[in-house]
């Protein structure tokens, strides 16, 4: 395989969950969160192109969050950003899809999802033999946003059973507030009416 058909096919390359961490130098799923990270990722020269998500924990932070990602340096590799949350929904973020410039911030709505696609830079010159080495890249990142309160997230699905749990007691406890006094009523007035 050429170099060309190899960079032409590793654009197009979905990495693999389980080989992911092996051939990429990083796991696919990147966690952020209200603290300032910093990756850096070393892809060996043998990998295709490696494709990284950032994200934070569903159902976390409101609708209004954003995710806040700068490239700090890199060396031999190119480096792609795209809104989506794999690569069968991307959208760039940069006209052209050009390469992010370092130290450049980027944001975009949590909700959205940001992916990374990185790949080595084959290295030729004047039409030798290109020169091929491993490529690293270091980025920061983390979301920028109001979380929600625990009681909202008891609610809004993360732990199903529980909000079921919690709506039916309350269920419960409203209709013996509400029907506990004229229960009792009725009870003392049957009770009357016998005697």
């Amino acid at each position: 395989m050429t170099v060309a058909e190899k960079v032409t096919w590793m654009t197009h390359y979905p990495g693999l969950q389980k080989k992911h961490l092996e051939m990429c130098g990083a796991e696919l799923s990147i966690v952020a969160n209200n603290q300032k990270q910093s990756q850096v990722i070393t892809i060996p020269s043998t990998s295709y192109a490696c494709e990284y998500r950032v994200g934070a924990p569903r159902l976390t932070y409101k609708n209004t969050a954003k995710i806040l990602m700068w490239l700090e340096q890199t060396s031999s590799v190119s480096i792609y950003l795209y809104s989506g949350t794999d690569r069968t929904n991307l959208t760039t973020l940069i006209e052209g899809n050009s390469t992010p410039t370092v130290g450049a911030p980027f944001s975009i709505n949590l909700d959205d999802g940001l992916v990374i696609i990185a790949h080595v830079v084959y290295k030729a010159a004047n039409g030798s033999t290109p020169e091929i080495s491993d490529g690293t890249f270091q980025f920061g990142y983390k979301v920028e946003g109001e979380k929600y309160p625990w009681w909202e997230q008891l609610l809004l699905g993360k732990q199903p059973r529980v909000s079921v749990l919690i709506i039916s007691l309350f269920t419960i406890a409203g209709i013996l507030v509400l029907c506990f006094p004229y229960c009792c009523v009725a009870f003392i007035g049957l009770c009357l009416l016998r005697n």
